[in-house]
């Protein structure tokens, strides 16, 4: 395994474009219900009258299952610097979310301070497990920070 951010860097570049298998993950109600009235979002129904999850509740579910990759590169060196998510349709509760992730860009460059960083940039591509539609796409950029002063 390799042992320096610099290693563990070039690992991520072999990997680009490569995407995980499936994960699969519920969009259970009780959890819906409580991040919708942690963060103040009021309660909607699709004109079918299936309810609706907050669309900020799949940050939480990337964020609950990450990429292999992820642990790899080590928390106390990285920083999560930009997300952006992109809706097809809403997060309705009761169905499946079948995603995959990739790691879609390595690069890098000098920090202020003059020490190096590499900025990764990842994918995540989610579709409704019952009918493979496409829910959202969300994107992620992360800098990592090179250990060596």
């Amino acid at each position: 395994m390799p042992s320096t951010v610099a290693e563990r860097a070039a690992r991520l570049r072999e990997l680009v474009d490569v995407r995980s298998g499936d994960h699969v993950m519920p969009i259970d109600a009780a959890i819906a219900a409580g991040f919708a009235s942690a963060v103040g979002a009021p309660r909607r129904v699709t004109a079918e009258g299936e309810v609706v999850a907050p669309p900020t509740l799949i940050t939480r579910m990337v964020s609950a299952d990450r990429p292999e990759w992820y642990a790899t590169m080590g928390r106390e060196h990285l920083l999560h610097i930009a997300e952006r998510q992109r809706f097809h349709r809403p997060l309705v509760v009761g169905r499946d979310l079948v995603w995959q992730s990739a790691i879609t860009g390595v690069r890098e460059t000098r920090g202020s301070d003059g020490r190096r960083l590499w900025i990764v940039a990842s994918g995540y591509w989610f579709r409704d497990g019952a009918t493979g539609e496409p829910v959202a796409e969300v994107t992620r950029t992360r800098a990592v920070l090179d250990e060596a002063a």
